[in-house]
């Protein structure tokens, strides 16, 4: 939930940067219920999905105790990976520089960053996907 903060603390940024922020949850045991709990708890103003049968971000993110941050293009195209661990998760400016170019990236605006993310964990393009019954 660090990761939803901190990437909330930069919300006008990528507003700015014409940037959607998902996280996408791969095991939150409380299902929807959960993601409203979580959005409560952290005020953030990004979009959060569930894909606890990894259906759609296993094409991305396969490992266990992954949480990596992608960015994708406007056309569906993943311009940047960011590798994370339990602790060490993609930062904000880190998303945000990629959005802008940098890092031989070529996003763009109209892109979508975040991270991929287990149960308590954030924000999006993490697992690059749009996930199921998001919220």
């Amino acid at each position: 939930m660090n990761q939803l903060v901190e990437l909330g603390k930069k919300a006008e940024q990528f507003k700015s940067a014409n940037t959607e922020v998902i996280a996408v949850f791969r095991e939150e045991q409380k299902g929807e219920a959960g993601l409203e709990a979580i959005k409560e708890k952290t005020k953030t103003p990004f979009t959060l999905a569930l894909d606890n049968g990894k259906k759609s971000t296993a094409r991305y993110s396969g490992g266990k105790r992954e949480f990596t941050g992608y960015v994708i293009s406007p056309k569906g195209q993943i311009v940047k990976v960011i590798k994370g661990d339990l602790r060490n998760r993609a930062k904000s400016d880190e998303l945000l520089t990629a959005i802008s170019g940098g890092s031989s990236s070529k996003a763009g605006s109209g892109s979508k960053a975040g991270s991929g993310s287990k149960a308590g964990s954030p924000a999006k393009a993490a697992s690059g996907s749009k996930g199921s019954n998001s919220k």
